[in-house]
Parts: structure tokens; sequence; C-alpha cells
């Protein structure tokens, strides 16, 4: 580790507050219930440097860096793990805290069932709504 990322660590660790279930809570600038931190060229998420300076390894497995303990405000490298996209989604449906994952209709009042719902990277989507907009499309051109 260079010096400048020594420092980074060193910053992190004088902002933290451990609690009992062994999470280090950021106690310096919250933005969407996540720390955040100046490094480098910009301010970034402190869960995420706290993966990239103490477990690089774990960090490298996806583009996201995921909570075991759901704490939002937690940067203990035992408590977060890499993952992508889908894993990140999957995580807010466990956990909770995915505000689309309870709705059973879609914008349209179709309903979300297993014939009806088509999933991709994104989300789910409404066959009824795509298959629509495909016939809208096939009329006008």
């Amino acid at each position: 580790m260079d010096q400048y990322d020594q420092h980074a660590l060193n910053r992190l660790l004088k902002k933290r507050v451990v609690t009992e279930s062994g999470c280090w809570e950021w106690q310096g600038t919250i933005s969407n219930g996540y720390g955040k931190i100046y490094y480098s060229h910009g301010f970034v998420y402190v869960h995420r440097l706290s993966l990239m300076l103490l477990n690089y390894d774990e960090y490298k497995k996806g583009p996201y860096t995921l909570h075991k303990c759901n704490n939002r405000k937690c940067f203990n490298p035992e408590h977060l793990y890499g993952g992508t996209a889908s894993d990140n989604s999957d995580d807010t449906i466990k956990a909770g805290n995915n505000v689309n994952a309870s709705k059973t209709h879609c914008i349209y009042g179709h309903e979300f069932t297993e014939e009806n719902t088509f999933r991709d990277s994104y989300g789910r989507h409404c066959r009824k709504c795509i298959k629509e907009r495909n016939d809208e499309w096939r009329r006008t051109h």
C-alpha cells in the first residue's frame, strides 16, 4: 500500500464507530445513507474504498460493493463483498429494500404474473406492454 492509500485508510479509520454487531459505522459525510469521502480526484463511497484498500481480491469480483450486514454506513471489509448489478438487485430484494419488489402490477395496470413478466439485467418488464408497444410501432411504420 502506498503512502496515499495509507493516508486514506487512516482517514477512514478515524471516522469509524464499531457497533456491537461488528459494523464499522461511518461518522463523516453521508449521501443516500452511504458514507462518502474525498479520494484521488473525487468523492467515493466509503464502503467501496474500504474494500478496495483492505480486500482488493474481493473488490475485483464486481463493480458493486455489497453489504452482508445490510447497514449502509458500514465499511468493515468483513461485512462487504464484490458483486454484479444482478447480485445487488437480489441483495436489495432479500433485505426488503427494493421498492419495486412489492409492486404487483405495471404502471398500466397489467398484473406481474409468471407468464406476463420478462426479466433482464435492468429488472422486470410487462410482456403485455411490450406487445402493445410493438403492435403500435408495426401499425405506424
